[in-house]
């Protein structure tokens, strides 16, 4: 049962790769994958066994192997997944992935932090004459 009709929202999505020599979390190069986003909250069993609340249902396709810790970017929101099953159609094959998220406000490397308005230390404005340093 091919349900990619459902699959309309692009994301990006970073599959963890494990820690570095510091204990920081480290992610293999994202990839852009269509999913389908739904907030939703749910009280779900994760991975090492806790109860924890979701704020997201995510479906991704069958082409990405997503795990516990994994990263999806979407709509402006980070969302971390905390626990991932197979959907099953009713003739045995797998359909999709389906995804328990919670939001976060992780930062990652290479994102480009931009200065809110009212916030900063000149106050500004990005000057593209001198290569998009703030003056």
């Amino acid at each position: 049962m091919d349900i990619a009709w459902a699959m309309r929202q692009k994301a990006l999505y970073h599959r963890l790769a494990g820690h570095d020599g510091w204990g920081r979390v480290t992610y293999y190069p994202p990839r852009i994958v269509m999913i389908r986003l739904q907030g939703k909250q749910r009280l779900i069993r994760a991975a090492n066994g806790e109860e924890v609340m979701c704020d997201a249902e995510v479906w991704a396709p069958l082409c990405i192997s997503p795990g516990a810790g994994d990263l999806f970017t979407c709509q402006g929101n980070r969302f971390r997944v905390l626990a991932a099953g197979n959907m099953i159609t009713l003739y045995g094959g797998s359909s999709h992935w389906k995804l328990f998220c919670a939001s976060v406000q992780e930062k990652l490397p290479g994102d480009i932090e931009w200065p809110e308005d009212g916030e900063g230390g000149t106050g500004g404005e990005i000057d593209p004459g001198n290569g998009g340093d703030q003056t």
